[in-house]
């Protein structure tokens, strides 16, 4: 929330902050005998230069927070994508493959089986095929235990990266909001002090108002009376 400071000069020639309130406006009659003081609100309050220094120092590294905050949402976000990307990929077309050609090796190899118990003459030809063709099959069912495991971690990292992703932002959030109650509470509190001085001074100019027509009907009683 942002609020808008100005630059007073005072009567003295020294710079100060002030920030601007509700406007009122006051109208004076001035008389021979009478005069009439209207009461009016102060159109600003004060804050000192080291307060106002503090204050845009505090606004400045929330933003500057802010800022990282959404960059490691972003980059949190661009890593889980990959991830699921990838093992999406594997799922989907390399599992698959690996299965559809152990299926066909499999068959192979079954077919060859058969053929060795018909053909009994050859069986130290196929015997060596069916062992090569074998290792073929268990060389690819070893990859495809390697890539379950693959998809495994890669499940396992994608829930590791949502679980940091949540944590991350709901303890900012917690953060922000603990710091936005700082700051209303710290405002509600110069707020409350410059409504306090505020009717000091229109209980002070009601006083000074009073003795003053007083003043002046007792000089109207005397000069009536020839005393002055």
């Amino acid at each position: 929330m942002s609020r808008k400071y100005y630059v007073e000069t005072t009567h003295s020639g020294r710079k100060q902050w002030v920030h601007p309130l509700k406007r009122s406006h006051s109208h004076s009659h001035h008389h021979h005998h009478h005069s009439h003081h209207h009461v009016t609100e102060k159109e600003y309050y004060k804050v000192a230069c080291g307060e106002w220094e503090r204050l845009v120092e505090k606004e400045q590294e929330l933003e500057k927070s802010n800022k990282a905050l959404v960059l490691e949402r972003d980059t949190l976000k661009i890593a889980l994508a990959n991830s699921q990307g990838d093992t999406h990929q594997y799922k989907t077309v390399v599992v698959p493959q690996l299965q559809e050609q152990l299926a066909v090796l499999r068959s192979e190899n079954h077919s060859l089986r058969r053929y060795i118990d018909d053909v009994g003459d050859r069986s130290s030809k196929y015997y060596h095929e069916m062992e090569r063709l074998e290792g073929r099959v268990k060389k690819f069912e070893c990859l495809t235990g390697e890539l379950q495991e693959e998809n495994a971690d890669l499940k396992a990292r994608v829930k590791a990266l949502s679980k940091q992703l949540e944590q991350s932002l709901t303890r900012r959030v917690t953060d922000l909001k603990k710091e936005l109650d700082e700051e209303k509470g710290y405002y509600n509190n110069l707020h409350t002090k410059w409504k306090e001085l505020r009717d000091r001074y229109t209980d002070t100019l009601n006083v000074l108002d009073a003795r003053t027509r007083k003043m002046e009907a007792y000089e109207d009683i005397l000069r009536r009376r020839g005393i002055i």
